[in-house]
């Protein structure tokens, strides 16, 4: 026969539960048929039970990035490679199935925002300081948005490792915003003309 290799859930003799990665390896007589096999176990409880963590910390910030409209985003200095949360994938209105590169994101802010985060992201690196931005950008499905952007870097030996950020879609408070300005404005000018 075959070497198996598996992860089973187990019973310790007080009573707990565990998980072993287990090989079993049969051993052949001469004849072909098994003797018998041998069992190789490790106890990898400790992992099973930080991945089974990790599984619970990521459902939960997807869902309270659900609830409050942002996304977080990890962008790797070392290889320019950037994982982005679901959310932030929604925010984006990217495929899931195929996240974008940083150069297509960057390809997706129109060029003065995109002048303006290669910039932060510079002083960043340089100066270890956040930064907090509000961008124009073009999802990938050809709607025109703004996001606010903010991020923090994390150093290591003086050099930029990572960027950890937050995105979250804030058009609908610019366009308020620039209702109110225009609204106004509009009733500055009346005003103006009445007093003329």
């Amino acid at each position: 026969g075959m070497p198996w290799r598996g992860e089973l859930p187990e019973r310790r003799k007080d009573g707990t539960a565990a998980w072993l990665d287990l090989i079993l390896i049969p051993v052949q007589q001469g004849n072909g048929l098994v003797a018998k096999v041998v069992a190789i176990g490790l106890d990898i409880t400790l992992r099973k039970e930080a991945e089974d963590t990790a599984r619970v910390n990521q459902e939960f910030f997807n869902q309270m990035g659900d609830i409050a409209g942002v996304g977080y985003w990890v962008f790797q200095s070392d290889n320019n490679h950037v994982t982005l949360s679901e959310q932030t994938l929604r925010i984006m209105e990217a495929d899931p199935d195929t996240p974008p590169s940083t150069a297509d994101i960057y390809a997706h802010y129109t060029p003065e925002s995109e002048f303006v985060l290669r910039m932060a992201i510079d002083e960043a690196a340089k100066l270890g300081e956040p930064f907090d931005l509000e961008l124009q950008f073009t999802t990938f499905k050809h709607r025109k948005k703004w996001l606010r952007l903010a991020a923090k870097p994390e150093m290591r030996d003086g050099q930029l490792w990572r960027l950890i950020g937050a995105i979250q879609d804030i058009t609908d408070k610019v366009e308020t915003q620039r209702r109110i300005l225009e609204n106004d404005r509009i009733l500055r000018s009346a005003i103006d003309a009445i007093g003329e």
